[in-house]
């Protein structure tokens, strides 16, 4: 009796969805798990994909008319395809604070777009198979026998979904299934993304920076401490490099010689370094050599922040009785916010931007030449 009963039951979801209507929902399953697998998730993938699965399903259930709900998938699908081009170049999903960077994003847009990949539309499947699956319905015209959810039913769907948003956002039981789930899962992310925005349940952006702990005191008996008093210093920052070129040959060549011969001279090479961006990249580099601070998982620091004074390595030395300047050669001065930053950082003179009137520099090559011309 048993057997008979679970086969009718599957038999008449069968009826109630057809062939298509399961497919949908196994591609929206599978979407999922790809969707989480491309944004890098690999603590808990299945259960975050199935808890996502499982919110769509109730949220289907709760209607006998199935275009509110086929319409809200593609919307879900649309915001998983910006997620996966935003994660693709800054490594996170796209919060309410990164859309305060649309101007970088403009600036960027070609390189986060050669991100898109065929594969992406994927996550479409579901959507176009709900679609397909909704005409051949209407085209037979076959409708539910019961023409609309009994209220009781619909509040029982909607106290569901709200009890599980509930359980993993604020983890009442401090279970390390539901901490991963808050952290990483689509929905719950955004809905405490979009909650801190609004200044409920976290703030927005404007609180304190992580830093690493002060260990001044210890370090200054150390043999490095005051090595390079009275020195000048100059950092050069590159762009999207990594140490495996360092030694490397190639066609018989060395990739980087001008390096291996600093690095062989009398110099300090630190090969465990690691770098320690947020979602400023470039901008955030710069921010954590200058301050010593992480920078922001929100958006980008430059921006976030902009208002701050900060008194890192520029204003300490201009202390000492340094000069400070900035030299950056690309065509914008105002691009990551650098423009408003670079004076609350400390520096004095910010000499950069093709385009700026106080470029010393016409081209991207001539930066170096004209830079040592400056200083020297």
């Amino acid at each position: 009796m048993k057997a008979l009963k679970k086969a009718d039951k599957a038999a008449s979801i069968i009826r109630e969805n057809g062939v298509l209507g399961i497919a949908a929902f196994l591609a929206a399953m599978l979407k999922f798990v790809f969707f989480y697998a491309e944004m890098g998730i690999k603590t808990n993938l299945i259960g975050t994909a199935l808890f996502s699965f499982i919110i769509l399903c109730l949220f289907f259930s709760a209607f006998t008319d199935k275009w509110i709900p086929i319409a809200v998938n593609a919307v879900v699908s649309i915001l998983m395809l910006f997620d996966l081009l935003y994660g693709s170049f800054f490594g996170g999903y796209l919060s309410v604070a990164a859309l305060g960077s649309a101007e970088v994003v403009d600036n960027i847009g070609s390189s986060i777009f050669h991100q898109l990949r065929p594969e992406f539309f994927l996550i479409f499947s579901d959507t176009l198979l709900f679609l397909l699956n909704r005409i051949l319905k209407l085209k037979n015209n076959s409708s539910p026998a019961n023409c609309g959810l009994k209220l009781k039913k619909k509040i029982g769907i909607a106290l569901t979904i709200i009890l599980l948003f509930t359980l993993a956002i604020l983890n009442p039981f401090n279970l390390d299934l539901l901490r991963s789930i808050s952290g990483q899962e689509l929905f719950c992310y955004h809905i405490r993304d979009v909650g801190s925005a609004a200044g409920i349940g976290g703030n927005k952006g404007s609180g304190s920076l992580s830093a690493f702990k002060d260990r001044y005191i210890s370090e200054k008996n150390g043999k490095y401490y005051g090595l390079a008093k009275g020195r000048n210093l100059i950092i050069i920052q590159l762009e999207s490099f990594q140490n495996f070129p360092i030694g490397m040959k190639y066609n018989g060549s060395y990739v980087t010689p001008n390096l291996n011969a600093l690095i062989s001279k009398d110099s300090l090479y630190f090969d465990n370094f690691y770098q320690q961006t947020g979602m400023g990249n470039t901008s955030d580099a710069e921010f954590a050599i200058n301050n010593s601070y992480y920078g922001s998982l929100l958006s980008y620091t430059y921006k976030l922040y902009e208002d701050n004074y900060f008194k890192g390595l520029p204003s300490l030395l201009s202390e000492k009785g340094y000069s400070t300047a900035v030299f950056h050669a690309y065509e914008d001065t105002g691009f990551w916010n650098r423009d408003k930053v670079y004076p609350k950082l400390g520096f004095e003179r910010f000499y950069g931007g093709l385009k700026s009137e106080k470029a010393l520099f016409k081209s991207k090559n001539s930066l170096f030449s004209n830079f040592i011309i400056f200083i020297f």
